[in-house]
């Protein structure tokens, strides 16, 4: 893997991870105090924030890399595969 994609790859695993512990610190705060107690609607609003956000991440990296694949390579490696198969 080039150091880019690694690189890339550091981002997103940072981005999943700072919006995890958002997550956390959210219902940390929202469970910390019995008169200020969070709504089970808010946590699973926010739970529902979390989730939309890291698969829009994960979507990216999906994107990202079946882009990244050289079809035509794929390609003339089937063509040749079928061929001496036949």
């Amino acid at each position: 893997m080039p150091l880019s994609e690694k690189t890339s790859l550091g981002l997103e695993i940072d981005e999943i991870a700072r919006l995890i512990e958002e997550y956390r610190a959210k219902i940390a705060h929202g469970t910390s105090s019995a008169d200020d107690f969070m709504s089970i609607t808010d946590m699973e609003e926010a739970l529902g924030v979390l989730r939309n956000s890291t698969n829009n991440i994960y979507t990216d990296l999906q994107s990202k890399m079946v882009s990244q694949v050289d079809q035509n390579e794929l390609l003339r490696k089937k063509k040749r595969t079928t061929a001496s198969e036949e």
